[in-house]
């Protein structure tokens, strides 16, 4: 649902969500295959090492938890550019296909809890993604290490946004969201829905 609020310049959807094969999302908003949750991804997902010989250059640490095997592997859904949005890269980009965004999953052995947590190539803003989820902000320390300090700003934006939705729409409130001029977003309420809740 939050893709549904991504577009191109001219309006058209720019990303998609693919599921991994014979996967659904559930009412909880869990993966499942075959009525379990799946806790572990194989889906692919499009990074540097599709274009250098299934290669990483290996020159950031890897997301806790993932090896070098992993990356590209282990998706339970991937977020992709549409046509769309791929033809828009084509005017600035001719050679290069765009990377992609995995969802991975992570269970908590402890708790039993299933979150997810997204990854992708941030090599040349993921060759254009990044124009559709929000810039990678790096962090550069004194003794020359380095880290993501924060990544998919705007494709979380809208997610949370989506997520406002649906609990709104679950206590019976209509909810709309109105881009303003500096970018950001506003909520608006229907007033008659709104009065029902109250009463």
């Amino acid at each position: 649902m939050a893709c549904q609020y991504i577009t191109t310049k001219d309006g058209q959807p720019a990303l998609r969500l693919r599921l991994m094969q014979g996967c659904e999302i559930g009412a909880d908003g869990l993966v499942y295959r075959d009525g379990k949750v799946v806790t572990k991804g194989n889906a692919h997902y499009r990074t540097w090492a599709d274009d250098n010989n299934g290669e990483l250059v290996g020159d950031w640490p890897l997301p806790q938890g993932m090896t070098s095997k992993d990356v590209g592997n282990n998706a339970v859904a991937v977020i992709e550019m549409t046509e769309a949005a791929q033809a828009e890269h084509k005017k600035t980009n001719v050679y290069d296909q765009p990377y992609e965004v995995g969802v991975i999953p992570r269970l908590n052995h402890e708790t039993g809890e299933m979150t997810y947590s997204m990854a992708h190539d941030f090599f040349c803003g993921g060759n254009s993604i990044e124009k559709y989820i929000g810039n990678t902000e790096v962090e550069y320390g004194k003794g020359g290490e380095q880290q993501v300090k924060s990544a998919h700003g705007q494709l979380m934006m809208f997610y949370k946004m989506a997520a406002a939705k649906v609990a709104a729409e679950n206590a019976g409130v209509d909810i709309e969201f109105e881009k303003l001029g500096d970018g950001s977003y506003k909520a608006r309420v229907d007033k008659e829905t709104r009065m029902k809740v109250r009463a």
